[in-house]
């Protein structure tokens, strides 16, 4: 995938700030990413054939973040890829309207959960000292909670 990636044509991507993110990589699964749907590169690689890797056409779906509804079309040999509401990656959920209350809340009752069993499992436990149990939701608790917080537009009422 690494060969792949460095030798396909892929430019264009977006803009957060000072910093432009031009595609995810995670193992096999490659997230290309543009500020227009002309932004897109052709979505046939050339890399991609020299290595005989293919497409999935059924696994691959197109996301398009806007805040009108709008159809986002890309074919890859000819099928039409389908769009999608919302798209899970790496845990995280993206949604076309850039919702995140949903996202947010999966968090909290994800988090909440790991409190409960901690609760139950060590909190409870006189034979863990209050260092120990502090370090245990430090290091599982907190990551649980804020797992892809970087990406969350947050509102007032998150943040209280």
């Amino acid at each position: 995938m690494n060969w792949i990636d460095s030798h396909s044509q892929v430019d264009e991507g977006v803009t957060f700030g000072s910093c432009r993110i031009i595609r995810l990589l995670f193992a096999v699964n490659w997230v290309l990413l543009a500020s227009s749907q002309q932004g897109l590169p052709c979505t046939r690689s050339a890399a991609g054939d020299r290595t005989g890797m293919k497409i999935s056409t059924k696994n691959t779906e197109v996301l398009c973040l806007s805040t009108n509804p709008r159809q986002c079309m890309r074919q890859v040999s000819g099928n039409t890829l389908h769009q999608v509401e919302e798209f899970k990656y790496l845990g995280v959920v993206f949604t076309s309207d850039k919702r995140w209350s949903e996202e947010i809340d999966a968090r909290f009752g994800q988090a909440n959960a790991v409190l409960r069993e901690f609760y139950r499992s060590v909190v409870t436990k006189r034979e863990h000292s209050d260092t120990a149990k502090l370090s245990v939701i430090e290091s599982v608790f907190v990551p649980v909670l804020t797992y892809g917080h970087q990406s969350w537009v947050l509102k007032e009422y998150h943040l209280r």
